[in-house]
């Protein structure tokens, strides 16, 4: 367990070295001012470009751009404010972890997640060995449990 837990801070500060690089990216700022400008997303009345981010003030929208790319976000249901927008780019959103300065923060989130991947499929053979051997040691019925 104490590998899962230090795999687990690898992956979050891999996640938030890979926030800052695409926050500080100069290809999502660009991408950012051409989607502010070109009018593409669908707005309803009295609504604004701003108005996509929630309650989110302007100097924060990088912010939000960039959690959706580190968790690499799928489609967003309507009831999300970002959705016209994320829905629109996405693609061209997702594609920015490849670029020279946030491809090896990306390589390193992956990595970092297969690690925590792994631990978890250590910890749950550990726990089915241990379940068996209880089970044989005071001759129960080996049930599975279900996950839900």
């Amino acid at each position: 367990m104490n590998q899962h837990d230090e795999r687990l801070q690898l992956l979050a500060k891999a996640c938030q070295r890979l926030h800052s690089a695409l926050r500080e990216s100069k290809e999502l700022q660009q991408l950012y001012q051409q989607m502010k400008v070109e009018g593409r997303i669908p707005l309803q009345v009295g609504q604004n470009f701003d108005s996509l981010f929630g309650a989110y003030r302007s100097e924060a929208h990088l912010d939000v751009l960039a959690e959706d790319i580190v968790n690499g976000t799928g489609t967003l249901p309507s009831y999300f404010s970002t959705a016209p927008l994320w829905n629109l780019h996405r693609g061209e959103l997702l594609k920015i972890r490849n670029v020279a300065g946030v491809r090896p923060r990306w390589t390193d989130v992956k990595r970092a997640g297969e690690m925590l991947e792994n631990s978890v499929n250590e910890l749950i053979d550990l726990v089915r060995r241990v379940r068996q051997d209880l089970s044989l040691k005071y001759d129960l019925p080996l049930v599975e449990a279900r996950l839900a």
